[in-house]
């Protein structure tokens, strides 16, 4: 049985294939967030089949209740979008996270690409760093080929072993069948809730680079401005968390090895067990 239905357009011209979903690799929903700026109100060109791919025990449904009547369900979902920019055609992956089948889900994904003509694929995210909200927005890139890697992005240093996310699947499936697929991951500070604008806007800085297109970003600036105007309120209301900020503002000048996710983490949860409020603190989309 096919997971996907499709109306894909036939005049594509080496389109590019861009993907971020939610879940794993979306900190502060950063990936997701600027996969659904890209698609904007591009057409759904490919549709997932669902009840195929998620467990709905750890991908529920969303439903809302109104004055105790039922108004409206929200499964999660899986689709591609085409967008036209600057010239070039982007299929844009949005969506949660599949929970079964990934080897099926990637062969699909490849037939499409076959189907289509893709020229390269593009997957986009983002982790949690030790890092402050202060400064420009690192990134990290990988890919399955080595010469793909760009001089001007770094990389994880030496062995990194962790939990693969589904689009790291895609990216080693579809280099597998001979196609490009890079990654590119913002930082994202730990102690910030998404959605984070600061890294959405590096991101999609980074990809019309890739491109070579202008992605107009609307009011994406202001947002990250208003944003970093309540980051630092609320850092400044709390010594204990402005200090821990000082510090990683330190390393990241003096280009220092900064401390590891756990320690950074262990004191913002610490700070956390010990506020009185109740209230997360840290959440950025006030």
């Amino acid at each position: 049985m096919a997971l996907y239905t499709d109306n894909l357009p036939g005049d594509l011209e080496a389109p590019v294939l861009i993907a971020s979903l939610r879940g794993w690799v979306d900190a502060a929903g950063v990936g997701s967030t600027a996969a659904e700026f890209l698609s904007g109100d591009g057409p759904v060109v490919a549709e997932f089949d669902g009840d195929q791919l998620f467990d709905y025990r750890s991908s529920r449904p969303v439903v809302d209740f109104i004055d105790g009547t039922l108004r409206e369900l929200e499964w999660p979902d899986l689709v591609i979008h085409h967008r036209r920019l600057g010239g070039r055609d982007l299929l844009i992956m949005r969506g949660t996270e599949p929970d079964l089948q990934w080897r099926a889900f990637a062969a699909s994904v490849s037939e499409i690409a076959v189907a289509v003509g893709v020229s390269e694929f593009i997957a986009m995210g983002s982790v949690p760093a030790p890092v402050p909200h202060t400064i420009s927005t690192p990134m990290i890139m990988t890919s399955p080929e080595p010469a793909l890697i760009e001089a001007d992005v770094r990389t994880p240093e030496g062995l990194l072993r962790v939990p693969a996310a589904a689009l790291t699947v895609l990216s080693h499936r579809l280099s597998s069948d001979g196609f490009e697929a890079r990654g590119y991951w913002a930082q994202v500070p730990q102690y910030v809730n998404g959605p984070f604008y600061q890294g959405v806007i590096v991101l999609l800085e980074r990809l019309a680079n890739r491109l070579r297109v202008t992605i107009p970003l609307d009011g994406l600036p202001e947002e990250a401005l208003q944003q970093r105007e309540h980051l630092d309120g609320i850092v400044a209301g709390r010594p204990e968390i402005q200090k821990v900020v000082e510090k990683l503002e330190e390393l990241a000048e003096q280009g220092e090895e900064l401390p590891t996710a756990e320690e950074i983490g262990s004191q913002v949860e610490q700070y956390l067990r010990d506020s009185s409020d109740g209230g997360d603190p840290f959440r950025s989309d006030g």
